[in-house]
C-alpha cells in the first residue's frame, strides 16, 4: 500500500530497549487498530 514505518534506535542499544521499542510500538498498533475499528475508517 505503499505506508511505511521506520525505526531509528542509536547505533548502540540494548536489548532491553530492543524490547521497549517492540513493545510500545505493539500497543501503538493495537490502539490504532482499536480506533479504526471504531471509528469504521477505511
Amino acid at each position: 500500500m505503499g505506508d511505511t514505518l521506520a525505526l531509528c534506535p542509536p547505533l548502540i542499544v540494548t536489548e532491553a530497549h530492543v524490547a521497549a521499542i517492540l513493545e510500545r510500538m505493539g500497543r501503538t498498533l493495537e490502539r490504532t487498530e482499536a480506533w479504526i475499528r471504531q471509528e469504521a475508517v477505511t
